[in-house]
């Protein structure tokens, strides 16, 4: 016979206060959760089925849906320019065009869109002249090669 005493089942003391019958609102804690998850599954199938409908469009990205959606938006309420400002910022454009290629090319597009602007113009052409100056300088050379 063996000397060693049997072992007995204890059943786990519980660490946690047990859960009052009743919470502060009247309700019992298993009326409560059923009603809070079922409160979230909705709230969050709604919130799926709107951003499913908001990008219904987005994974047939074609030239004419991209068309579609712009025309979707509020129109902005067109204004008249006068003749002599578009002509303005156009002949800037021009030159903006023979100084740099790249930059005069897209304030051309922009002009194009509808988005011309003579202040972005002149400001786009000071920024371009004063960045073409520096860099004949010495200092600006110096400065070409440390970033370049």
């Amino acid at each position: 016979m063996s000397t060693t005493l049997k072992r007995t089942y204890a059943p786990p003391q519980a660490r946690h206060q047990p859960v009052p019958a009743r919470l502060g609102c009247g309700l019992r804690p298993e009326e409560v959760l059923p009603a809070l998850t079922a409160r979230f599954d909705a709230e969050m199938a709604e919130r799926d089925a709107k951003r499913a409908l908001r990008n219904r469009h987005v994974r047939r990205r074609r030239w004419f849906d991209i068309r579609r959606l712009l025309s979707a938006l509020p129109e902005k309420p067109k204004t008249t320019v006068p003749l002599e400002r578009r002509l303005s910022t156009n002949a800037l454009n021009a030159a903006l065009l023979a100084f740099s290629l790249p930059i005069g090319l897209a304030m051309f597009v922009l002009a194009a869109l509808g988005r011309e602007s003579l202040s972005m113009t002149a400001r786009t052409m000071a920024l371009t002249g004063t960045a073409m100056g520096t860099s004949q300088l010495e200092a600006g050379q110096e400065l070409l090669k440390v970033l370049f």
